[in-house]
Order: C-alpha cells, then structure tokens, then sequence
C-alpha cells in the first residue's frame, strides 16, 4: 500500500511566497518520468523523434514547426517540472484542476534557477514547446477510472497557454522583454487523470531533485526513481535493480551512440553526483553475452531521508548522530524539530544570545513530537497575521499611489482635449446624469459632471483595475 500524500499549503499566487523549511514533494507522472520527452543537443534541428525503449516498440516526439516550436532540450524540461509542481501545489495534492496561473518570476524560482531574461525566454520556449509537442506511443499508458489502457493517438501534455506581459505607459511591453509577464497553462487531461491515480504516479521529491547540478542528472533520477518504484511494488524496499545499457541510453536519452563505452563516460558523473547526495551507494558494470548491464545500489536511505540527514549535518549535527536519528525517527519529526530549532535560533538572536547544534539534539531526544508542532502551530499563527498585516499596508499604500495615478492621468488626458472635444465629453457625463433631480444645487451639479467626465475618460484610457495594477507593483513594476 502506498502512503497518504501530505497536504501542502496552498500558497497565493501574488506575491511570491514561499515557505523555505519544508521539502516539497509533487506526484511523477510515470510515462512523463520513464519516457524521453526532450534531447540534450539537438544540433541538426529535428521536427521529430523516434527512439525504442523496448525492442520493436516506438516511442515519438513530434514538434510543430508551423505553431514555432521545437523538439524541447534539457533546459526545457526543467520548466515543465516546475510547472507540474505548481499545480501539485495549486490544488494540494488533489490535481482536482488542471490550470495553472504564475508569474513568470515566479516559475523561474520554482525551477531552482536565477531570474534573468536568458531565463525568462527559456521558460517561455518551454511552454510552447510542450504544448505543441506530441507523443505517439502504445507505451503511453493512461488511467481509465478502474484500468490502465493504451493510446493510439497522439498525446500532448498542455493542453493550452496564454501569457500576458506587463504594462507599462499604458501599453504592453513586447512579452519577450517583460519579466512581469505571466501566465495560464491547461494541461491535458491524460496528464492530470493520471496524477489523481496511484497507479499512474509516484510520489516526487521535488526538494532533492533541484539539488541535482544539471538537466540530464535531474532527468536520470527521476527515470531511476520511478524503474525503482515499479520494482517496490508490494513495498519492500528495494536494494538494487539493473538495466541494459542500452536501455538506460535510449531513455534517458542519450540519441547520438549506442556504444557501451561512450555511455557510460556520459553516465558516471551523473552517479558521482548521487552519490555524493547519498541516494545511490554504487553502481557497477556487468558485460555478459555482449550486453552490456548497469547495476545500480541504492543507499539504505530513502530520499527523504537523504534531505533529513543534510539538514541535520548542515547545523552542525555530526554525521554519525544524523544517520542514527534518520534511520530511527520519523522523517515528519525530524524535519519539524529542524524547525522547531530554526525558530528558536532566529528568537535568540534577537536577544544576542546563541544556540547550537547540541539544542537540536536535545529536542530531537527528549521532546514531545506533539508539543514540538504545537510550538510551531503557534509561531505559524503569529507569522500568518503579521504577513496579512504587512499585506494589508503594503495593499493600502498601494491603492493610494494607484488613484495618484489614475487621477494624473485623467487629468493630464482632458487637459489634452481640444474645445469640441471638451463639449462633447461635458455632454456625455450630462448624458449620464440626466436622472439627477433639477433642483440639485449648482455646485454639487458641477461637481457630478466632473466626476462624470472623469470616468469616461478613466474608460477611454482603458487603464487596467487596481487589481491587475497591483500584480505588477508587488512585482516592482509600477507604472501603468
């Protein structure tokens, strides 16, 4: 049986925030995780590929050159991570959903990488590319409600997209340039039924898989993570597994040799980097009958384990004493006794005094789990108001500087005005008020029509509303 999932926070959406203590998991879809779905060079340009995971069997990426896509790289496929972990967050775990709304900034972060215009756009090929990009395989295979079935036709994981870029001076910015920008994606629903299912997802360690250095390290975890996870079926754990080399070329892939020797001097680093992460203990070569076999073995950690254990080291905890806590406590317990510890040390610090990592032994050895996320409870509940309220100022002070606005630009507007047009628009605030009683003093009659001029122009403007404005003041952007 396989394990409730935890319920995440549901995070809002502007501005961009994140809690930094927890690990963040997300499901893997498992023909998304087992099956290539981007190419690591793609120098000839390529509008499609066809690789063999299994003898005789296709599995087909096709781009769309007339749409301007292209068959994604490894970078790309970064993105489209980081996507599906923002729905897994969106909809806590429930994929009740399948639209997305982020800022672009937003999406770059997810994806572990540093906001810039490079990335910016390789975000925004990523989304194009994987909307237009087809899978043709029997090999896909996708939950009907009580069965796995086969497809036969083409499959695309977006289903579609709309970005929209920022504003500025009252015009949009070419959405290329924009960092403002953001965007809704739709995915298939073949991708989101299959999230739902148990049987066509696994549970990902998306915390542990950005601590990955590259694309193709990333991608070849996750395809070792889920050949293990089809071999713990009953859940036992699971040692050891092996494949042909070949095998783990055309999966990955590595399309450009199929010569032992080569893939395997393109694979060794990426064994070195897990295990140095303490995922895998060894990885061996067996050449038997001219097949070459990779014999991976895994550590007797789990990767949740993994993150526990570099957490504790990383605030002085010694190694013998986080692989004696890691393989005794519960994971759950032990992450939250790291922030139980994180807490009181940033309150120290504030009255000058200091603790160290013999604190956090201590509450991990004599410290009631239940009063240890009762403490935390507490120190959420504070935060949470604190954040609304420093939200509700910065709101506060916003909507002030946006009516400043607004009203410099009305008035700058009619000012502008010739005097046909300032008739014309007198006439049509007078339009509007016609129902206003005749014995309405002068004053508050004047005072009507200009309030009446003034929204009609606000209207001619086509200015965008406070809400739209705000997305992009808290992103820094604050003209409109």
């Amino acid at each position: 049986m396989k394990k409730e999932l935890t319920k995440v926070q549901d995070f809002p959406l502007f501005p961009e925030y994140q809690k930094k203590e927890k690990d963040r998991f997300m499901r893997d879809e498992l023909n998304l995780a087992k099956y290539p779905l981007c190419l690591f060079s793609n120098k000839e340009k390529k509008s499609s590929v066809t690789f063999y995971p299994a003898p005789g069997v296709e599995w087909k990426i096709i781009s769309n050159k007339e749409a301007g896509s292209e068959i994604p790289l490894g970078r790309h496929l970064d993105y489209l991570y980081a996507m599906l972990y923002l729905l897994a967050e969106s909809t806590q775990y429930k994929y009740d959903d399948n639209t997305i709304y982020f800022t672009f900034h937003k999406l770059i972060l997810t994806a572990g990488k540093t906001p810039n215009k490079e990335e910016f756009r390789t975000a925004m090929e990523a989304i194009i590319n994987y909307k237009w990009l087809g899978i043709k395989s029997t090999l896909f295979k996708f939950w009907d409600q009580k069965e796995i079935k086969s497809v036969n036709e083409a499959i695309s994981i977006i289903q579609s997209y709309t970005i929209i870029g920022g504003l500025k001076k009252g015009k949009k910015k070419r959405v290329e340039d924009d960092p403002n920008g953001y965007c809704k994606v739709v995915f298939s629903d073949y991708i989101v039924k299959n999230l739902q299912s148990m049987e066509m997802s696994k549970k990902l360690n998306f915390s542990f898989m950005l601590k990955l250095n590259t694309p193709m390290c990333r991608r070849y975890f996750r395809l070792l993570d889920a050949w293990k996870e089809e071999e713990s079926v009953t859940g036992k754990y699971i040692s050891v597994i092996n494949r042909d080399i070949r095998e783990v070329a055309s999966q990955i892939p590595i399309s450009d040799t199929v010569n032992p020797s080569v893939i395997r001097r393109r694979i060794d680093p990426l064994h070195e980097k897990l295990k140095e992460l303490k995922y895998l203990k060894d990885v061996k070569y067996e050449k038997k009958n001219g097949v070459t076999k990779v014999y991976w073995y895994f550590s007797e950690y789990s990767v949740d384990q993994i993150i526990a254990y570099e957490e504790l080291c990383k605030r002085g905890v010694s190694e013998v004493a986080a692989k004696n806590f890691v393989l005794k406590e519960r994971i759950d317990k032990i992450m939250d006794c790291i922030r139980y510890y994180d807490i009181q040390k940033e309150e120290k610090k504030k009255e000058n005094k200091e603790i160290h990592a013999g604190y956090l032994v201590s509450i991990l050895q004599e410290t009631d789990h239940e009063l240890v996320k009762k403490k935390i409870n507490e120190y959420d509940k504070k935060e949470e108001v604190r954040r609304r309220e420093r939200s509700f100022i910065k709101e506060q002070e916003a909507r002030m500087i946006y009516d400043q606005h607004v009203e410099t630009k009305v008035r700058d507007a009619i000012k502008m005005l010739n005097e046909k047009e300032m008739v014309n628009l007198k006439k049509e605030a007078e339009a509007r008020i016609a129902e206003i009683p005749v014995n309405i003093r002068k004053e508050a009659y004047n005072t009507s029509i200009k309030i009446g001029m003034n929204e009609i122009m606000r209207e001619r403007l086509n200015l965008p509303s406070f809400e739209e404005w705000y997305k992009h003041y808290s992103s820094g952007e604050q003209n409109l």
